[in-house]
Parts: structure tokens; C-alpha cells; sequence
């Protein structure tokens, strides 16, 4: 899945290029709940960084492109900065597609700050402009992590009748080591209603739009190779709203994976 080449020096810092993911997504989402939320049910991005009023992958952040271009600057005292850039080709896209994304981040043994934006051009509609910022938080003591993530989202032009729509989500996610063998973690995030401008001035509604999630698992380590994984997740949809990507017709409801 990621596929890439880097040159990196001590001072220069690390030059990537390939397919990997953004700034915004390594520097975010600090506790990936039992290190498998990436691409699987427990992931809070489709909450957090996504909309909810339309399905597939065009309109969501915390992402991973290829045609990439990656520049991290060394580590200075627990700071770090990077920038990415992007332009993923579709075959048929009578329109480039463009992706910039940046942060800075700080940790020690014990926190984490990171502060990243990301912003797509010509996703939704040629000339669209769609802008993520994100604030992430997280504190691992002995056997305990635990990381936050606030956001804001803004959708320039998304469509032929909306000129903007901006929602901010959040989240949180805890992990605990039970014994050397069995880790449980579990997380919610929540994405809101957002608010409408639509291209004609007319007063519009986001009323049952947004919504939450929540999940729940374990891992048993049978040795440092080998993980058994259990894992529970629920989300729930407002009335107008669809966080199933497969069906992104099917509006409201709770949709539950094992």
C-alpha cells in the first residue's frame, strides 16, 4: 500500500517520494486505535475527516495519494516539520487534481502536539478548493495512551448549487496495556452538522447531517509476531446523513461492524 523512495541526512532532513501518506495524516490521529484504524471499520477518518452528506473517497482528508512528494526537516528538539505535494491522476479527469499538505509537531516521551492542514484543489469541482486544519493531542504514561483530535473543515465551491460548506469533528482514543499479552482500546468521535452557502443566496438547512461513532477492541499478543485481534464498531448517522461508502444512498441509521 505505500510505495516510495527517500533520500534522508542527519541535517538535511528526508526527501520522499512515491506513494505514502500526507502530513496531515502522519502527523494526526496520534493513537491509531491498536495500530490497525488505518482503512479498517475502527478508523474514526470518515467521521473526523470527511463529510457526511456524500459517500466515497474525493471528499475526505487523513489520506494516503500517490504521485507524491514528501520533505521532513530533522528532528530539533522534539520539533519536527513537514510538507507534501501531490497531484493524483485519474484516468479520464479533464482536470488536475491537486493536493498540499503541511504541519509541525512536538513530543517527548511523554506528549504530543501536532498541528497540520491540507488542501485539495479541483476534487469535487474544477476550481473547488477544500481546506482541512486539525489539532492533535497525546500523552502515553507507563501502560496508558491517549490522544485528541479537533478539526475544522471547509469545502470551497463542492457543487454546481453550493458555494461553501464548513463542519468542524473531533475525537478521542484511549489504549491500555492489561498485562503483556492483552492491550484494549476503544474510541468516539463525533462530526457536526456543519453549515450550508449556497450559490443562489437562498437560506439553507444542515439539519440531519453529521453524526458519531464508536469502537471497542482488544489484542491478544501471542508473541511479538503474531496479534489476535477483536473488534467492535458503531456508527450512527443523523437523518440526511451517510457514512456508509458503500451504499452512500443509504441516509440515517447506525451501521455496526465485528
Amino acid at each position: 500500500r505505500d510505495a516510495y523512495i527517500f533520500m534522508q541526512h542527519a541535517k538535511l532532513g528526508t526527501v520522499t517520494m512515491g506513494q505514502m501518506d500526507t502530513i496531515y495524516k502522519k502527523y494526526g490521529d496520534r493513537v491509531r486505535m491498536l495500530g490497525v484504524s488505518s482503512s479498517n471499520f475502527v478508523s474514526t477518518s470518515s467521521v473526523v475527516s470527511d463529510v457526511s452528506w456524500r459517500g466515497g473517497d474525493t471528499t475526505t482528508f487523513n489520506t494516503r495519494v500517490g504521485q507524491h512528494l514528501a520533505y521532513e526537516t530533522p528532528n530539533f528538539n522534539g520539533f519536527q516539520a513537514g510538507f507534501t505535494q501531490a497531484k493524483p491522476w485519474t484516468a479520464g479527469a479533464t482536470t488536475t487534481k491537486e493536493l498540499s499538505s503541511a504541519g509541525v509537531k512536538w513530543s517527548n516521551k511523554t506528549y504530543y502536539v501536532g498541528l497540520a492542514q491540507e488542501t485539495h484543489k479541483n476534487y469535487l469541482t474544477a476550481g473547488g478548493k477544500d481546506t482541512a486544519n486539525r489539532l492533535s493531542l497525546g500523552y502515553t504514561a507507563g501502560k496508558l495512551r491517549v490522544g485528541a483530535d479537533l478539526a475544522s473543515l471547509d469545502y470551497n465551491k463542492p457543487s454546481a448549487t453550493v458555494s461553501n460548506y464548513k463542519t468542524t469533528t473531533w475525537q478521542v482514543t484511549g489504549q491500555y496495556a492489561l498485562t503483556n499479552q492483552w492491550t484494549v482500546a476503544a474510541n468516539y468521535a463525533k462530526g457536526n452538522a456543519g453549515s450550508w452557502a449556497l450559490v443562489s443566496g437562498a437560506a439553507c438547512t444542515t439539519d440531519g447531517l453529521g453524526g458519531s461513532m464508536v469502537s471497542l477492541g482488544a489484542r491478544y499478543d501471542y508473541d511479538k509476531d503474531i496479534g489476535v485481534f477483536m473488534l467492535y464498531g458503531k456508527k450512527n448517522a443523523n437523518a440526511n446523513a451517510s457514512y456508509n461508502k458503500s451504499a452512500a444512498t443509504m441516509y440515517g441509521g447506525t451501521l455496526t461492524d465485528l
